[in-house]
């Protein structure tokens, strides 16, 4: 058992070494390898409980053989705080420290203290049977002032006083020299050094003062103060860029303190950043009215302001707050902290300094999209407000074709024409490879995209919804089309999109409405059909009266192809009238936490032999219900590798009006597979080719009905 229990220290031994900082051990740099050996006795003999005893000769206890000393902040020594810190840790096989963490401390200073010093330590391994292996200790320190007014701390507290008063004073070369003679008692201490620095800045000895605050940084990175204080020296020297990083670490690290927002609006106002600026001393403001550096900065852009064109003004600010908006919101919902290894601030400067350049909506929407596609996900974009439904009367300016397109060999072909549409009227029939949509060249935008990376089966995706989504444009516009006949024939087509008399979903939240395409039927021979374009709640209810409709005997084949998702918990309930039996769709990711999507089954469910059709158009919602039924044993998957675009996301209203669409989460498959970005594989491939579609064929569809035949034979 010992080498496979990760932590046998936990039940075996408790190691117990007080460290007394007392005057001499306060200021050790370290200890020998003979003292540690010396009192190598201390990890031993009474001190082990249970199971210490050595069982073989060759067993033995961990052994320090190197102990470096906490560093006891002058600062606290001087205050009289004192304690014990109980630090818990791991002594690995090779001897080292893992894991120090302070279970117990009276300050969180000390404990950090202690942590990094422990985390230092070097042990010999526990033995047993011969072999070495991870130990679990835990050890309190014990810090406390020096009593001795002799002592090498005491003289230090004495110097720190001294120049603490001299800078008090106003005699900043006596500080400077107090401070100095307190670190040569006391080396290293972040406080002092910062002390001395703030005596050196008042003194322009900006270059010291500089290098004394960044030493306090290295010796303590999480004190804001430092931050402040080194921000504020290269403000004084004009070091704008730099002043503004280190009043951004301001802010992260005190929130709640004016002084980290005022000063990097003011670092941001200096290089002309005045929106950001603005951002910045509004928030200073909010925490603290009466903030000269803030009042005086804001009061500064707004006279500047002032003599803009109001026009430009006005879009200035607007644009501005929109980008502000879409990146905060990445940068604070985003499932992935980490952001999948994207410098995401970093991306914020990249595009900031592009925004000028946006000089309307349209320009603003692609830089936006830009921005946004540099973490490389599905679910992200700018949805234009007017081509988003919210209420019956926006119904009627959206448009259709009535055409639906699919992928087929990574290029855009017209897989379906409905009758009496637009598209028939236009002379569009199945099996048609779109080549041109007005002036834009299909060939020419794939080229771009492979260009800059986009896999190949994304490259299919983005164009056929690029052409789908022009098929279903404004009612009365028009569109032009070149098209690749299957025998090769070549020609033009102009359709003008008429009014989509689909029914409507109503919206949820910031979610518009959708046209919704729904189809059930039952064959003589048993076999049910049903599909919709979207998983939104009216499609629970009729398909629902649909699925109790269908035998035990039947089968059914439930087509995807061409579902761009939805709402994941209406593939849940849909699912529950597709199986006898719980089971689980997918898991979900987000920052919140982890959460199974849960099937619960429905009286009168259909449980008959079930077949699932898919296409690289298939994408989120339909992808997670396929490859969830798939992977509980409940379907077969038909078709074609859906389109690796499976990401729960929401909607947000811009400042512009437009809505964002951003993902919040990730979602795999029970057995932990990724979907985003890998998609679904069928059971059986089928790929369709034009001339196929042309002549009315389904291959895909085929291939389901004999399968069902089949198994509704053996059962």
């Amino acid at each position: 058992m010992g080498d496979t229990d990760p932590f046998p220290g936990w039940r075996r031994a408790l190691c117990l070494v007080v460290l007394l900082f007392s005057p001499s051990a306060a200021f050790a740099q370290g200890i020998s390898m003979e003292q540690m050996q010396m009192e190598s006795n201390t990890f031993h003999g009474n001190d082990f409980t249970q199971g210490s005893v050595p069982r073989y000769p060759e067993d033995r206890p961990p052994r320090p053989i190197y102990r470096a000393v906490p560093r006891y902040p002058l600062a606290y020594a001087q205050r009289g705080v004192q304690g014990t810190v109980l630090v818990d840790f791991i002594v690995n096989r090779d001897g080292t420290v893992a894991r120090a963490t302070a279970i117990e401390s009276p300050d969180p200073r000390l404990s950090q203290a202690a942590e990094a010093a422990v985390t230092q330590w070097i042990f010999q391994p526990e033995i047993r049977r011969g072999e070495p292996v991870i130990s679990h200790l835990q050890i309190p320190i014990l810090f406390r002032p020096p009593a001795d007014s002799d002592d090498p701390q005491a003289r230090a507290i004495a110097a720190q006083a001294k120049g603490d008063a001299d800078a008090a004073g106003g005699d900043f070369l006596m500080a400077i020299i107090s401070y100095d003679k307190a670190l040569s008692l006391v080396p290293g201490d972040p406080e002092v050094i910062y002390r001395r620095g703030l005596a050196r800045e008042r003194m322009a000895e900006y270059r010291p003062a500089r290098a004394d605050f960044r030493d306090a940084i290295r010796l303590d990175p999480d004190d804001s103060r430092f931050h402040l204080a080194l921000g504020e020296v290269d403000s004084s020297s004009g070091d704008w860029a730099d002043a503004a990083a280190e009043f951004d670490l301001v802010v992260r690290l005190a929130p709640d303190a004016a002084a980290g927002y005022s000063g990097r609006g003011a670092a941001f106002a200096a290089q002309g950043r005045d929106d950001e600026a603005l951002d910045d001393f509004r928030a200073a403001l909010s925490i603290d009215p009466g903030d000269k550096a803030a009042l005086g900065g804001q009061s500064g852009i707004m006279r500047k302001r002032a003599k803009m064109d109001p026009k430009l003004r006005d879009w200035t600010e607007l644009r501005y707050r929109t980008f502000q908006v879409v990146w905060s919101t990445v940068n604070q919902e985003y499932f992935d902290p980490s952001f999948g290894g994207v410098n995401w601030k970093a991306i914020r400067e990249k595009y900031r300094l592009l925004l000028p350049r946006a000089a309307n909506n349209d320009q603003l929407r692609g830089l936006l999209e830009a921005m946004l596609s540099e973490l490389k996900k599905t679910h992200f974009g700018i949805v234009p407000r007017e081509g988003a439904v919210f209420n019956p009367a926006e119904r009627v300016r959206i448009g259709t074709a009535g055409v639906e397109m699919a992928i087929v060999g990574g290029l855009p072909v017209v897989a379906e024409v409905r009758r009496g549409s637009a598209g028939a009227a236009a002379g569009l029939k199945a099996g048609d490879r779109v080549e041109a949509v007005d002036d834009i060249v299909i060939a020419r935008t794939l080229a771009s995209l492979q260009k800059a990376g986009v896999p190949p089966a994304r490259r299919g995706l983005y164009i056929t919804e690029f052409v789908q989504s022009r098929l279903e444009g404004p009612v009365g516009s028009k569109v032009r089309l070149a098209l690749l006949a299957p025998g090769g024939a070549r020609r033009a087509a102009v359709v003008t999109c008429r009014t989509n008399d689909a029914a409507w979903s109503e919206p949820v939240g910031r979610t518009p409405s959708l046209p919704i395409r729904w189809e059930a039927v039952r064959d003589a021979g048993g076999i049910g059909y049903l599909r919709f374009n979207a998983f939104v709640l009216p499609v629970i209810a009729t398909s629902r009266k649909f699925l109790a409709s269908l035998g035990p005997r039947d089968g059914l084949i439930v087509d995807l192809r061409g579902n761009s998702g939805g709402v994941l918990l209406v593939a849940c309930g849909l699912s529950g009238w597709l199986s006898g039996r719980e089971l689980v769709l997918g898991i979900t990711s987000t920052r919140d936490g982890v959460q199974k999507l849960d099937v619960y089954p429905q009286a009168g469910a259909f449980t008959g032999p079930l077949a699932v059709l898919i296409d690289g158009r298939s994408a989120s919602t339909s992808e997670v219900m396929a490859a969830g039924l798939r992977e509980a044993g409940r379907a077969r998957i038909f078709g074609e590798p859906s389109a690796g675009a499976a990401m729960p996301s929401s909607f947000k209203t811009l400042p512009t009006g437009d809505l964002f669409q951003y993902a919040i989460g990730d979602v795999t498959t029970p057995g932990a597979r990724a979907i985003e970005g890998k998609g679904v594989n069928p059971d059986v491939v089928v790929t369709p080719a034009p001339a196929e579609l042309a002549a009315g064929r389904d291959p895909a569809l085929e291939a389901a009905r004999v399968w069902l035949s089949h198994e509704r034979g053996t059962r």
